[in-house]
């Protein structure tokens, strides 16, 4: 999902451009000596707020997406009606895939090693 986050960001890219090039450097407010600032250190400095929005906005959906309250109140959300039972939820959220799902993440990232059918934390995990 990081690649495809990764893919989108790189296509506002563009956007940024078109808009740091169209808008005036005083804003129309500010005072000459603040728009001043040569065009090169003021698209490196927009571009570099634009990368800590964007790996902010990373940090908040993978939060927001692996966050167990919310994955089961959108599973509540599509069931009809907006209402569900426990059934209809464990057929929505399956708890053994989500586990398993969250110890290959970690194995992947080196968090935990598998031998012999059993979890082992590496140093990165401890």
């Amino acid at each position: 999902m990081f690649v495809v986050l990764v893919f989108l960001f790189i296509l506002t890219l563009p956007i940024y451009l078109v808009v740091f090039l169209v808008t005036p450097a005083d804003l129309y407010v500010l005072p000459a000596f603040v728009s001043e600032t040569p065009v090169l250190l003021g698209v490196c400095n927009g571009l570099f707020i634009h990368i800590l929005f964007f790996f902010t906005y990373v940090e908040f959906f993978y939060y927001v997406t692996r966050a167990v309250t919310l994955r089961i109140l959108v599973e509540i959300l599509n069931c009809s009606g907006m209402q569900a039972t426990i059934a209809d939820i464990q057929r929505g959220y399956n708890v053994r895939a989500m586990v398993l799902s969250r110890l290959e993440s970690m194995r992947q990232n080196g968090f935990i090693l598998m031998s012999e059918g059993r979890f082992i934390n590496t140093a990165k995990g401890s």
